[in-house]
């Protein structure tokens, strides 16, 4: 059973302490040099309680007609030894662009990602007109990062 929410529930989700373990850029066609699509695979915080579990589900978060992609991640200056892990979100936070110049017939928002793992750190920022969010059912966990199969 799976549960789909859109960017107009994007108030009412609770993004924070979400583990971002996959991030997939579905290219467009190969003549346009695009991406159309960014996708990301979380372990999806549903809810924290009081005893340090909490209730997490794994989920996909696809953001749709894509521009400007900004990609930064920071892992440290370790000379080049420190392999990359796994990301936190931060936060995430849209604004309305305005004037809008693409996809007249909705609004479009310029996104901001931020990420953390310390001591890394990213930051995905690009503009899209909305994304599905599709989350699996939802298991409890001790306070530990969990290791979700992929949901598609």
């Amino acid at each position: 059973m799976h549960t789909q929410y859109t960017e107009v529930d994007f108030d009412s989700r609770f993004w924070e302490s979400c583990s971002v373990w996959r991030i997939t850029l579905p290219f467009g066609s190969p003549f346009e040099h695009k991406v159309d699509e960014l996708v990301l695979d979380l372990d999806y915080t549903v809810e924290l309680l009081a005893d340090g579990s909490y209730w997490h589900a794994p989920a996909v978060l696809e953001f749709h007609g894509v521009t400007d992609l900004n990609v930064n991640f920071f892992s440290g200056d370790s000379e080049f030894q420190n392999a990359p892990s796994g990301f936190l979100f931060e936060a995430i936070s849209r604004q309305l662009i305005q004037p809008q110049k693409v996809f007249f017939d909705r609004p479009y928002y310029g996104w901001t990602l931020q990420l953390v793992a310390p001591p890394q750190s990213g930051q995905l920022a690009f503009g899209a007109y909305g994304f599905t969010f599709r989350v699996a059912e939802a298991i409890i966990s001790k306070p530990h990062h969990s290791q979700l199969r992929h949901i598609r």
